[in-house]
């Protein structure tokens, strides 16, 4: 039996996510200095204007405040999360 690639699980995953009508995006395309730029840098992970949107849309019922509230824990649990698997490998 031969061990499933990266590839192979990037593509079924890809599958699904188009399955369920989630956009897909070619990275260098969205990178910091690709044709439609949605990273800040190279090591964001999490697109932050997606988010925000995402946040917005979801609870417009919540103060703006406290929506960006909500984004500010999340980015920190995120960074926390990031180097704790650093130091993790």
């Amino acid at each position: 039996m031969n061990p499933i690639t990266e590839s192979e699980i990037e593509e079924a995953a890809l599958e699904i996510l188009s399955e369920l009508d989630y956009g897909i995006f070619h990275g260098p395309d969205i990178s910091p200095d690709g044709p439609t730029p949605e990273q800040h840098g190279y090591s964001d992970v999490i697109l932050i204007d997606r988010l925000r949107n995402a946040i917005n849309r979801f609870n417009s019922h919540i103060p703006p405040d406290a929506r960006e509230e909500s984004l500010k824990k999340i980015l920190s649990r995120s960074l926390i999360c990031s180097i704790t698997m650093r130091s993790w490998w």
